[in-house]
C-alpha cells in the first residue's frame, strides 16, 4: 500500500502492522549472544506483518540486516535508532560502534 495516497484508516492499519513488525524484530535482535540473535532473525518471515513489511520477492533490503546480525560477535550490544517516514517508524539496527546520535533510541 502506498502511504502517500492512503486514507487515515489505511495509514493507521499500516502503522499498527509496522509497530508489530518492529517489536518482533527488536525482540529477535536484542541481547549480546550472537547465536540467539542469529536464531531470532532467521524467523523473520513468521514475524507479525512480515508479508506486508517485506513481501515475497521484495526482501532484498532486509538482507543487509540479516548479514550484520549474523556477523556481530558475541558480546556486542544491539543498538538501534528510529526514523519516521510517512508517519511510520523505521528502525535501523547496528553493532560494533558507539552511539551514532545522542538523540536516537537504543534497545
Amino acid at each position: 500500500m502506498a502511504m502517500r495516497h492512503a486514507n487515515p484508516v489505511q495509514k493507521a492499519e499500516v502503522r499498527g502492522i509496522s509497530e508489530a513488525w518492529n517489536g518482533a524484530l527488536a525482540e529477535a535482535l536484542k541481547g549480546t549472544e550472537s547465536e540467539k540473535r542469529w536464531g531470532g532473525i532467521q524467523q523473520w518471515k513468521s514475524f507479525p506483518g512480515s508479508q506486508v513489511m517485506h513481501p515475497p520477492g521484495a526482501s532484498e533490503h532486509l538482507t543487509p540486516l540479516i548479514v550484520c546480525a549474523g556477523a556481530a560477535a558475541d558480546g556486542e550490544v544491539t543498538k538501534s535508532y528510529k526514523d519516521e517516514y510517512l508517519g511510520v517508524d523505521i528502525l535501523t539496527f547496528y553493532w560494533g560502534s558507539d552511539k551514532l546520535d545522542e538523540g536516537k533510541d537504543e534497545l
